[in-house]
């Protein structure tokens, strides 16, 4: 398991804790309970359309987000980011604008990134939220972690709607947004206004400009991700990551199935205490997400995505792996298992293959049982 969050992240949140006189980082009655609250607040928005957005501006649900769901939050925006990096023009200035800002994990996550992958970017930061409480302490965060992004950055204190890009963005960023909005709303009604508001945003990108969506790995909200990811094709606008092709996706076709990752990423150990006293995990990072192109890609048939944990034998490792397919009109799921005794790099990269990695073939083989002469190589999910 990797760990994301350091020490410095960490010094950093408790300083701000101080200041806006909330909890401290320990697994207190006190904190511990406002997490389980927020966090049962938030599964109910997957298991229940009427469910309103939970209430997250008090001071012990603020202390919550704070210490606990914006660690995890980055993290996420972190691994969704990983996918963005090799899009990004060398020397670039991105302007990026993280809506529904929160507490700033999206652009936290972002700067992360940029910083261990892509130190050549410069970042010009625009975040946007009507939670004033939460945006104070997003500047004081990303002041403390990241001054010259900082430096640059503005934070304006206002609703969504008022945010309509013109080509003057490269990057928006949406986390835990879409699942907040429109609540209560006749499901058929809330799709077509969300798929509004994500067209908006997209044809109001520069025309390399991208935008990333994360949220839960719940199956409602998976799906309903999913279910508008197809209509941002019907529009026009191509996927980046996580899919490896732009036709009708196979996991929307049962009922039972949902397309989401789990990060081998787990909390710092000075969160564990608080997670094991909240009763929630700490290794494992789930989520959903899409990274939107403004520009059309290039179509590629030889890649496919494993959407499942890798199933070890005996001998042999098989993944399910997500790809073009033969059908023309709709993704492919296919079970594909590989010899151990095969050995070589394509081994290496079947062996090291694990939930959400991409992977090309060479020749595409058939379902089942992949031989030695196929060419495996493991790409990132940016790679075409």
């Amino acid at each position: 398991m990797r760990t994301l969050i350091d020490v410095p992240f960490l010094s950093a949140v408790d300083q701000v804790a101080r200041e806006e006189k909330l909890l401290v980082r320990e697994p207190s009655r006190a904190l511990v309970g406002a997490i389980q609250e927020v966090s049962a607040a938030y599964n109910a928005l997957g298991r229940d359309e009427r469910a309103r957005r939970p209430s997250t501006a008090l001071p012990d649900a603020l202390s919550a987000r704070l210490h606990f769901f914006l660690p995890r939050d980055v993290g996420k925006a972190y691994e969704a980011a990983r996918d963005l990096m090799p899009r990004l023009v060398q020397g670039a200035r991105v302007r990026a604008v993280d809506v529904g800002a929160g507490l700033g994990a999206s652009a936290l996550g972002l700067a992360m990134a940029v910083r261990d992958l892509r130190p050549d970017v410069t970042l010009a930061l625009t975040l946007i939220d009507d939670d004033r409480a939460a945006m104070a302490i997003a500047e004081k965060l990303l002041v403390r972690l990241f001054p010259e992004v900082s430096a640059a950055a503005r934070f304006l204190s206002e609703p969504l709607s008022a945010f309509s890009p013109q080509g003057d963005v490269d990057l928006v960023l949406a986390s835990n947004v879409l699942c907040e909005l429109e609540r209560g709303t006749e499901l058929n009604l809330r799709a077509d206004r969300l798929a509004a508001l994500l067209h908006r945003w997209t044809r109001g990108l520069a025309p390399d400009g991208h935008l990333v969506i994360i949220e839960p790995a719940l199956k409602s909200t998976a799906r309903a991700l999913q279910a508008q990811r197809a209509r941002l094709i019907a529009g026009g606008f191509s996927i980046v990551a996580p899919c490896t092709h732009l036709k009708a996706c196979p996991l929307l076709v049962d009922e039972g199935d949902w397309c989401h990752e789990d990060r081998a990423i787990s909390l710092p150990s000075a969160l564990i205490p608080i997670a094991r006293a909240a009763g929630l995990h700490y290794e494992g990072l789930t989520f959903s997400y899409l990274i939107v192109s403004r520009a059309s890609l290039p179509v590629t048939s030889a890649r496919g995505r494993v959407v499942a944990p890798p199933r070890d034998a005996k001998g042999k490792r098989g993944l399910s792996i997500c790809h073009d397919g033969g059908d023309a009109a709709r993704g492919t799921l296919s079970e594909f298992e590989r010899l151990d005794r095969h050995r070589g790099p394509s081994r290496d990269a079947w062996v090291a293959a694990e939930r959400g990695s991409v992977l090309s073939m060479n020749p595409w083989p058939e379902p089942g049982r992949v031989d030695g002469e196929v060419s495996i190589a493991r790409l990132g999910n940016g790679e075409r």
